[in-house]
């Protein structure tokens, strides 16, 4: 059961959209929802060096935080904690608010281990973030959080009776991907297609598919050939579906000489994906 709702916002335009379907998605399970802004300890730190030399003769520079800046940044964060309350507010949506300092994508991640799901966009002012690798936040928190995180975009998450589609592949990633499945597809009585490809998709899709029934989801399973990622993509768009999808299976060598799955879907699904850990 997801009741608690994990969503950062950084007061971008893209943000408070991303908010406003946070907010949606959060009512549609009853849940409250925490809004989290983290002031970057990089943009406080990294351009200000401050030289020791005249004072101490000793060569040695370091960090001087500039209390402008500081002030400008917690002024942003206030601003947009505040914008994302009256959101909520405004349709009966339990929330709290929160502000931290820190590494973003570390800060994220350590917050959402007592929240059920975290919520972010796609895009955004976050992408400057980035500690390397996948180059975004998004990316970065859903290789780490210790909870689901559902990627928004601008289409509609909650708002109409379009299916759920989950991408299995039987491992252990793609069954905690099942459960959380079956769990959303009961609470908002949609229907899901369960997608399985390659040669053992028949197996595949005969346990998914035993799971979501027994477990009282409207389940109906899809198996195509071809590269699994394209798929996907492919599937997701012929249902107009959001995607669940166990987020980065593989190890980093693997995804490095193959391309990861999860990067796929998420730069090529034009719906919202939910990735499960």
């Amino acid at each position: 059961m997801i009741k608690r709702v994990l969503a950062p916002t950084d007061g971008s335009e893209q943000s408070e959209r991303t908010v406003e379907q946070a907010v949606r998605f959060a009512r549609s399970l009853n849940a409250s929802i925490c809004f989290l802004h983290v002031v970057d300890v990089k943009l406080l730190e990294a351009p200000f060096l401050k030289d020791l030399t005249a004072l101490s003769g000793s060569g040695l520079t370091v960090p001087v935080v500039s209390p402008d800046l500081t002030r400008i940044l917690q002024q942003r964060g206030e601003d947009a904690l505040a914008s994302a309350r009256k959101i909520s507010e405004a349709v009966g949506v339990s929330c709290e608010t929160r502000m931290i300092t820190g590494i973003v994508p570390r800060c994220i991640c350590e917050t959402a281990a007592l929240f059920d799901m975290v919520v972010l966009g796609r895009e955004g002012e976050n992408r400057r973030w980035s500690e390397g690798g996948l180059g975004s936040i998004t990316e970065a928190v859903a290789r780490r959080s210790p909870t689901p995180v559902m990627v928004i975009t601008d289409a509609e998450v909650v708002a109409d009776a379009s299916p759920l589609l989950l991408a299995y592949d039987g491992s252990l990633h793609a069954r905690k991907a099942l459960k959380t499945a079956v769990s959303l597809a009961r609470e908002w009585d949609r229907e899901l297609v369960i997608l399985s490809v390659g040669r053992r998709a028949g197996l595949m899709l005969d346990e998914a598919g035993a799971y979501a029934g027994d477990h009282g989801a409207r389940a109906v399973t899809v198996r195509r050939d071809g590269d699994p990622r394209e798929q996907i993509v492919a599937t997701a768009r012929e249902r107009n579906a959001a995607v669940v999808v166990g987020a980065f299976g593989h190890t980093r060598l693997r995804e490095m000489m193959l391309g990861s799955t999860t990067s796929f879907v998420l730069e090529h699904v034009k719906s919202s994906v939910l990735l499960v850990r």
